[in-house]
């Protein structure tokens, strides 16, 4: 089964795709988790010239159509190298969803809006041939908790700097609205995060052992 976790950022999909890895290989199985983008393979050079703004100093130095095709090239030659029938669960931190949600994000109109994605979701999984994930499970969170999480996040780091995508919170915030949409069009499992009071890591990954069932 593939298995991919999306969200926007600060929704901790790297930390509930990890503890579902865990939780898998303790009971016996067969994993692999692959995060995109993919920054340890080559692959990643033209999404890393991107987001580093070599190509521009904001995430509309390319339209969303070339943006896609920068992940979708790292996606497809990491895909390239994985046995994907050797393996009981693939497990997906970010997946084409992921890009999916920030490109629409863009299109105001709903007509070019809806010609992307059905566009996108064609490109990547019949063109390239991309395996379709199984269930895509959605960390619905409010956008001003996963922006306080983001942002702490972000003074961990020491400083570092961030990408392109990351320094613009106008366009996370509408990306948030853009994933909600996209999950119910896609029908995407939401994982309720908490609206008012944020749940723990434990009850978020909880609920996403029920919704899948394992």
């Amino acid at each position: 089964m593939l298995i991919n976790i999306e969200g926007v950022d600060g929704t901790g999909k790297n930390t509930q795709t990890k503890k579902l890895y865990e939780y898998l290989v303790n009971k016996g199985y067969k994993c692999k988790l692959v995060s995109f983008p993919n920054y340890e393979s080559g692959s990643s050079m033209p999404v890393k010239m991107y987001l580093n703004g070599d190509l521009g100093d904001n995430v509309d130095a390319l339209d969303p159509y070339q943006t896609s095709v920068l992940f979708a090239v790292d996606r497809l030659l990491t895909m390239k190298q994985i046995a994907v029938s050797k393996y009981d669960y693939i497990l997906f931190d970010r997946y084409v969803g992921s890009n999916m949600v920030h490109q629409a994000s863009r299109y105001k109109e709903a007509e070019k809006f809806l010609a992307y994605l059905e566009w996108a979701d064609k490109f990547e999984f019949e063109t390239l041939g991309l395996p379709r994930p199984d269930k895509v499970l959605f960390l619905d969170m409010p956008i001003e908790m996963s922006l306080e999480l983001k942002r702490a996040r972000t003074e961990l780091k020491n400083g570092m700097s961030q990408d392109i995508m990351e320094k613009d919170e106008e366009k996370l915030i509408t990306s948030s609205k853009t994933a909600k949409k996209v999950a119910d069009m896609f029908g995407w499992i939401r994982i309720d995060c908490g609206q008012n009071k944020l749940k723990s890591i434990d009850e978020i990954h909880e609920d996403i052992l029920t919704k899948l069932g394992v």
